[in-house]
């Protein structure tokens, strides 16, 4: 330990925090919080540690920097937030990263309508969830829709401009095939009153919280009331509601009779892997399970590590957290869960019992869970190293262990782009993808814009301490193209010196060329080499037409916002950050415009009014 680190250790505050270990590069490494700061970050120095990991990271520590706070609480957010955006190595690695599945009902709307999502933040919308099983909800949607008949079409009011027709200046909708075939109420041709209409939104939503039942007896009510009104239509419709709503409820697996909510986190570890197995449990019925592995890293807690990255970043936290583990901290959290659920929420080990039964079945699917993770990394590595084994022989190079991967993207030699992708052990390094602006301005000329991103690529390499993807050399760059493109890289690498495999694919007969070779090198077509040059290939060409389209949406867009009288550089801007296209502006009404943006209401019907033309 250095002099500079040893002094920054031994005067660290005696309060709550946040602790950040950087190593000599001034590279976040870890993250951290804890009651008093002083006692953990000395602890990491000042005890002979047994695990490898932590052996490890302590080794690499050069600096530390803390940021107290008032409280444990304050220091659990700030350091999630922090977490999420260095995304340390020596931090639990999650590879999981998916977003869950919502039923969502847009309240602000006259009449709302009913739909499914993965982004559960905006205002104005009631969201129910998460749901584990996208396939799950959509049945649920489905079944809704039969029950309820709420709309489903775009936009804050009902109707599709399929749809739409013009009579005295005012736009009339027809009913589309929803409404024929009884899936929908067809607000927009005005067949229902906003207040019925809402009613029947009340209903949903008791039906979403877990309240079936209560439905069904409303619902009763309102039949029998018609009966009696003579308004056997109306009774009918009530009558086909019931019975849909209770074979919705025979479909439901009962976990327990209790009607609780609860989550339970059931856990297992083995080779350097940790599983969690999440079961959800709505209103005492269980949904679904789901599985998470990742690599161990040095974390002391795994498990309180996941459970406040998972709560981080959904929408619902039920009344009782249930665990397989003693959480050190549990006040911490309780206090953290119970702000976001705005009810008191309680974090426990179960001791005996039904419960206690449900997080042991979690944490025997956490193992059998990770059992299989392992065997399909196996299986996963061995097809990746014969996949390379194959790629090796066939061109008569070294191993191919890190391959790059490029291709150019322009329509008419306008926003010309390049990407740059990298596989190492024949799978995707994301983080190393890189994009290029195309500076060649003389017209179409693929081989001159190939020889340029690549010669950028290889300028890179020369640089110390720089951009990681381009200061690490590859064993194989692979272009998109035939010999033309071949060549055109081949005089970038003779430009720098730099002795690399190259090779290019073309698309028509799937052949690869090398340089010095007047024939191509065909793979078998069954070939696991095959394979992944087609797969490295057509991720580079995915890339690329990604990042062409966002520019050209952008350039689009600029060209639009030019017209508009009071539209400076300043707002011009704004627009662009916030949305990017004219298809996302497209997408909003007036007002909500004007409240994203802070533009009046009157600029906001004169942006939208210049973008529907276009």
């Amino acid at each position: 330990m250095t002099q500079k680190l040893s002094l920054k250790v031994k005067n660290t505050p005696k309060k709550p925090g946040v602790y950040i270990f950087k190593n000599k590069n001034k590279k976040v490494i870890y993250i951290g919080k804890a009651k008093n700061l002083y006692k953990r970050v000395n602890s990491y120095f000042q005890k002979k540690h047994e695990d490898q990991k932590t052996i490890l990271l302590v080794e690499k520590i050069a600096s530390v920097d803390f940021i107290v706070t008032d409280n444990e609480l304050e220091a659990l957010i700030l350091e999630l937030n922090m977490i999420k955006k260095h995304k340390p190595v020596y931090n639990i690695e999650y590879k999981d990263d998916k977003s869950y599945p919502y039923i969502c009902i847009t309240m602000s709307d006259e009449f709302p309508r009913i739909s499914s999502t993965r982004e559960a933040h905006k205002k104005g919308v009631r969201y129910f969830g998460p749901y584990i099983s996208a396939s799950s909800l959509r049945e649920t949607v489905d079944t809704l829709r039969s029950i309820f008949k709420l709309r489903t079409c775009r936009g804050t009011t009902p109707g599709r401009a399929t749809h739409r027709t013009v009579e005295n200046g005012k736009k009339v909708y027809t009913p589309c095939l929803n409404y024929h075939i009884d899936k929908c109420m067809a607000p927009c041709s005005r067949k229902v009153l906003a207040e019925e209409y809402k009613k029947t939104v009340k209903e949903v939503i008791k039906f979403l919280e877990g309240n079936p039942k209560q439905t069904i007896k409303a619902l009763e009510e309102d039949m029998k009331n018609a009966a009696e009104s003579e308004d056997y239509e109306k009774a009918a419709r009530l009558r086909d509601k019931i019975f849909a709503a209770q074979m919705v409820l025979s479909k439901q697996k009962v976990s327990d009779d209790s009607g609780e909510d609860l989550d339970i986190f059931g856990t297992a570890s083995k080779d350097g892997y940790f599983a969690v197995a999440l079961f959800m449990v709505r209103g005492g019925k269980l949904l679904g399970s789901e599985s998470f592995e990742f690599k161990e890293q040095a974390e002391k807690e795994p498990l309180l590590s996941f459970i406040k990255h998972y709560y981080h970043s959904t929408s619902y936290v039920p009344k009782e957290v249930l665990t397989a583990e003693e959480i050190s901290d549990v006040q911490t959290l309780e206090l953290w869960l119970s702000d976001i659920r705005m009810t008191r929420v309680k974090v426990r080990k179960p001791q005996r019992g039904k419960k206690k039964r449900l997080v042991d079945l979690a944490s025997k699917n956490a193992g059998h869970n990770i059992d299989f993770y392992l065997k399909r990394l196996q299986v996963e590595s061995t097809r990746a190293m014969e996949s390379l084994k194959q790629l090796k022989e066939s061109l008569g190079i070294e191993m191919p262990y890190r391959i790059e991967a490029y291709d150019i993207s322009n329509i008419s030699g306008t926003s010309a782009v390049g990407s740059m992708v990298v596989f190492v052990d024949a799978k995707p390094k994301k983080e190393h993808y890189r994009k290029f602006k195309i500076r060649f301005d003389e017209g179409i000329n693929d081989y001159e814009m190939m020889a340029e991103v690549v010669g950028r690529r290889l300028k890179g390499l020369s640089k110390t301490g720089g951009d990681k993807s381009f200061s690490t050399k590859p064993n194989l760059i692979l272009v998109d193209g035939g010999k033309g493109q071949l060549s055109a890289s081949k005089k970038a690498l003779d430009r720098y010196s730099t002795n690399i495999n190259l090779a290019s694919l073309a698309k028509r007969e799937e052949e690869l060329f090398v340089p010095g070779k007047a024939e191509s090198v065909k793979l078998a077509k069954d070939s696991a080499a095959l394979r992944l040059v087609q797969s490295v290939r057509d991720e580079a060409h995915r890339f690329a037409i990604e990042y062409h389209r966002k520019l050209r949406s952008k350039k689009m867009l600029t060209s639009v916002l030019d017209d508009i009288e009071g539209i400076g550089q300043k707002r011009k801007k704004l627009l662009i950050d916030n949305f990017g296209s004219v298809a996302a502006i497209k997408k909003l009404d007036a007002a909500s415009l004007a409240k994203k943006t802070g533009l009046s209401p009157d600029l906001s019907k004169k942006i939208l009014k210049r973008v529907a033309s276009k």
